[in-house]
């Protein structure tokens, strides 16, 4: 993991905090009624309503105590689905219903069968009032009990888990003269009936509800991996269009110390974490949204301060909702005050974010009655730019509080999560009961109040429109070479490849695992093999490893990396040759006060005598053992790029490479004229192997490919050690954990070699 550095805490003046919690006040002795305008008029609903909106503004209310209905833009009823009919001998019953982005309802059947006992029905598929389709899973009281999950996904395909623990997918439409849907997806997957399925742009997390994990695959089946060591049993992972992941830990198991993280699947892993930005947290973070754009919104308590910020006493809490961007930086802080300017007391509340980046804000407050004999509940309703603060709705939902009359408020709450999302086109849909001044509150509404600019809830309403196409299905691929494949030098390793008689190290950050994530590349590691290796010769390639190959690496338990290889294999990867030009040792000469790797040094000399007189062989036979245990894979061998930058003659001692510095002589930077002359030797080696192995015969041609690392347009150029960018490599004083490091990508660089074999794999 790489962390970022935080910048400091982005604090609003005094009066900018004032005017963003200032609210309305609907006043103590004000009887009228108060409730926002509404884009058409409430509606009783169930006490446990599910509601989904959808894109073209309709509204959704699963079933339950009533059939499943459908309000259209103007409160009519645009479907409405029978509970008491059958499908499959179970009630047409669809208690979380999902909605695509034509409006069309999908879900799993929940309810008794004809002779009574408690069923779980197949998936259906309804146009309006019509069933396109339906599905039998599997997915029935014998199995947990656990129903279907499914969803729908951003390449408009419905998916599910069956009781075979398979993923499926399906066209959104039945085939021709059937009420059969067409399958596009079928692959074994690590998931159960029951559990949740999170779509986002490139795929599917599977939120498993036995033992609280998640696990990603693309919409072609591809496994993407999953985050380690997480546990989401506080609640339901937050995750955004991106497949971005959001979760919190708790440090030392203290819940007043909490820690953000961000989880970005692409890479596999985190790629940042920050603590709780809260200052005196009490219960670190709460209940959190991601945002659009990669940030997140995170709701938390914290103790509140007097004029000299020290906490009061009595300890008296505040809840503040925070903003972190994309990086993990605070960019801004809302705190939310206990009481209203007429000293009523707030009472709970509840946010929802939309595809904008707003967040829309319910607070339910004690609002006290004229005469102070009791109270009654209020709900003010805010909506707010979550980057900036900015407030672009207002309104409050207040009854009568007059002295001798009934009494009554509103309690309203929003959910975009779950069960409900309550977000639609210019509309926030609150769920909304009146609540007398005894605490009863008989029915449940949807008021559907009139916020222009508002949007569909965030991620569902970006993912929805996301307007993705096919993914590619995964094919098996084979990750092959040395260190700069295996990734040497980017920690952690499997732990197989960093034993006492292993020393391969392959990386989780190794580049061709992090091509293998990206959803739009059909190679897959999970299919093939990662076989590439720290210390691999060209002779690894088909021999076994012996006591004479340590060479700083001892991998005696490795097989042959062609063994990995077979006719299914479609692609394949590698770096090679580096070893064989005894680049080990001659990085030791670089870096070592009392040697040399300048031109003519014994160093530079050994180097090169390999190059010329036998690396040309060795390598020609390497490709070809492949690309015939490979008959029908794209083989890309990738060159090695210049890990040191170019210095002048008479340039400047620099401090971050001062052991490739000469005090004495002209030219203080001989070193790096000998290493940047091997680099570029060496590539001009491969790439003329490449060459005339693709000459023996069109079949070899056309597989057989070389992706340029060097060269005047190479993307390192600027990112070597002591370059004028970020350095992509390790240098001497980074490879802290073994000196073998020295000289070998960093996760950057590992990033950039997965970024330029991908360009070669999706030419223009």
């Amino acid at each position: 993991m790489r962390k970022n550095t935080r910048t400091p805490v982005m604090l609003a003046v005094v009066s900018l905090l004032a005017s963003l919690v200032v609210f309305v006040s609907s006043g103590t002795a004000t009887a009228a009624e108060n409730v926002p305008e509404l884009q058409w008029p409430a509606v009783d609903l169930h006490p446990s309503a599910n509601l989904i909106s959808g894109p073209q503004g309709n509204l959704t209310e699963a079933c339950g105590a009533r059939d499943l209905t459908t309000y259209g833009t103007s409160g009519n009823v645009v479907q409405q689905l029978d509970r008491t009919t059958r499908v499959n001998d179970v009630l047409n019953c669809i208690y979380t219903p999902k909605v695509d982005k034509n409006g069309d309802i999908y879900g799993a059947l929940l309810g008794n069968k004809s002779n009574g006992a408690p069923g779980l029905g197949p998936i259906v598929a309804f146009s309006g009032n019509t069933l396109k389709w339906s599905y039998v899973t599997g997915c029935d009281m014998s199995t947990g009990p656990y129903m279907a999950q499914p969803n729908v996904g951003a390449d408009g395909n419905i998916y599910v888990i069956d009781s075979r623990k398979h993923l499926l997918g399906f066209e959104p439409d039945a085939q021709a003269s059937t009420t059969e849907p067409t399958k596009v997806l079928d692959v074994l997957v690590d998931g159960t009936c029951g559990d949740k399925l999170y779509p986002y742009k490139d795929g599917i997390v599977i939120y498993h509800v036995q033992d609280y994990s998640v696990h990603y695959y693309s919409y072609g089946g591809k496994d993407l991996g999953a985050p380690s060591g997480t546990d989401y049993r506080t609640g339901d992972p937050v995750i955004n269009a991106e497949g971005q992941l959001f979760y919190r830990t708790k440090v030392g198991g203290d819940p007043q110390n909490s820690v953000i993280w961000k989880y970005d699947p692409k890479m596999g892993g985190a790629v940042w974490s920050t603590p709780v930005p809260t200052p005196n947290s009490v219960y670190g973070a709460g209940p959190y949204n991601a945002l659009p754009g990669g940030g997140v919104l995170i709701r938390a308590n914290e103790r509140e301060l007097d004029s000299n910020g020290n906490p009061i006493s009595p300890a008296a809490y505040v809840t503040v909702l925070v903003t972190l961007d994309s990086d993990g930086r605070v960019v801004h802080r809302m705190p939310l005050p206990n009481k209203n300017g007429d000293g009523d007391l707030y009472d709970g509340d509840s946010f929802a974010v939309d595809v904008h980046g707003k967040v829309a804000l319910a607070r339910v407050l004690k609002q006290t009655l004229s005469d102070s004999s009791g109270w009654v509940p209020a709900t003010e309703i805010t909506v707010f730019d979550a980057a900036s603060g900015n407030i672009t709705y207002q309104g409050t939902m207040s009854g009568n509080t007059t002295q001798g009359e009934d009494n009554y408020g509103y309690q309203a709450y929003l959910a975009s999560s779950g069960g409900s999302n309550t977000l639609g086109l210019n509309t926030l849909n609150v769920i909304a009961r009146q609540c007398d001044r005894s605490g009863s509150c008989p029915q449940s509404k949807l008021y559907p109040i009139k916020v222009t600019g508002l949007g569909l809830d965030y991620p569902r309403g970006a993912v929805l429109t996301a307007n993705t196409g096919p993914k590619p299905a995964p094919v098996p691929y084979v990750a092959m070479g040395d260190s700069f494949s295996s990734g040497e030098g980017v920690e952690p390793f499997d732990a197989s490849s960093n034993t006492d008689t292993n020393k391969c190290h392959r990386s989780r950050y190794a580049y061709s695992r992090l091509l293998s994530r990206q959803p739009d590349v059909a190679a897959s590691l999970n299919l093939g093999k990662f076989v590439a290796c720290a210390g691999a010769k060209a002779k690894h390639i088909s021999g076994q490893w012996s006591s004479t190959d340590t060479d700083n690496h001892v991998n005696l338990d490795e097989a042959p990396q062609i063994d990995a290889l077979s006719s299914a294999t479609r692609v394949v990867s590698l770096t090679l040759g580096g070893n064989d030009v005894k680049f080990a040792d001659f990085v030791k000469a670089c870096i070592m006060p009392l040697d040399s790797c300048a031109i003519g040094s014994d160093a530079y000399n050994a180097s090169l005598d390999e190059l010329n007189n036998n690396l040309h062989d060795k390598l020609a036979a390497a490709y070809e053992q492949i690309l015939t245990a490979a008959p029908n894979a794209d083989v890309y061998v990738l060159g090695y790029p210049q890990v040191v930058a170019d210095k002048g003659f008479d340039d400047p001692n620099d401090n971050r490479c001062f052991y490739l510095h000469d005090a004495f002589g002209p030219d203080h930077w001989t070193d790096i004229r000998g290493a940047r002359d091997i680099v570029d030797k060496l590539d001009t080696k491969i790439l003329a192997t490449v060459g005339d192995v693709q000459n023996m015969n069109a079949d070899y041609n056309s597989r057989l490919h070389y992706v340029t690392l060097d060269g005047d347009e190479s993307p390192f150029i600027g990112h070597e050690v002591c370059g004028t960018g970020e350095s992509w490599f390790q240098n001497v004083n980074q490879a802290t954990n073994d000196p073998a490091y020295v000289f070998h990508p960093n996760s950057l660089g590992q990033s950039e070699y997965a970024q330029m074999l991908y360009d070669a794999m999706n030419p223009l």
